[in-house]
């Protein structure tokens, strides 16, 4: 999520703190957990207005690090929050280990998912040229291609073949799926598009 300008953890950062503040505005109870390799306790139970900036505080000491295992920490949040209510999950996906899984344990909770699936620019549309030594920041796996227009074109098939999965695989399964990019506006994201889905009122 370290990647992209603003990075794809500053997006969701303030697509959250923008959720939150809603709910809280909504006397709504507010608990936000981040994950890695495994699920990280986060805050729990805030209610308030007032408590905004328990969140804000909360939020800007993110930082991101290690390996992701997506489905090992929404398994742990499905057992540690086993009532029903509304689960926003922001995150690129980009988990090697896949996302049905883990989007499975929140299904079986019966919970009104919103999945945010945050891509960066950079990421959609590459700008890369010649040759290259690519390191996977997460477990530094390693691949050395040479850019050309084939290879730019099978990435962004391959890019677009994944969107379109998570976007058909959620629907199916009633979860709401958003696509956005680091460069849309998140105020936008929040008031026009969330509000069409049901998420802001």
């Amino acid at each position: 999520m370290e990647f992209g300008t603003p990075t794809k953890l500053r997006y969701g950062k303030q697509v959250a703190a923008a959720l939150a503040f809603i709910g809280l505005v909504n006397h709504d109870r507010i608990l936000i957990d981040t994950f890695s390799s495994q699920l990280q306790r986060g805050l729990h139970g805030i209610r308030g207005r007032s408590q905004m900036w328990r969140i804000v505080q909360y939020l800007e000491h993110l930082k991101a690090s290690g390996s992701s295992d997506l489905t090992t920490a929404v398994r742990d949040f499905a057992i540690r929050h086993a009532g029903k209510g509304v689960v926003v999950v922001i995150s690129d996906f980009l988990d090697k280990r896949g996302y049905q899984e883990a989007l499975r344990y929140l299904l079986a909770r019966n919970m009104d998912i919103y999945v945010i699936h945050v891509l960066s620019q950079e990421e959609i549309d590459p700008t890369l040229a010649g040759d290259l030594r690519l390191v996977d920041c997460e477990d530094d796996e390693t691949a050395e291609i040479t850019i050309s227009a084939p290879l730019i074109k099978r990435y962004k098939d391959n890019l677009n073949a994944f969107v379109g999965g998570l976007k058909e695989w959620c629907t199916q399964r009633g979860i709401t799926y958003i696509f956005t990019s680091n460069q849309y506006p998140f105020d936008k994201l929040i008031l026009n598009y969330l509000r069409k889905r049901g998420l802001v009122k």
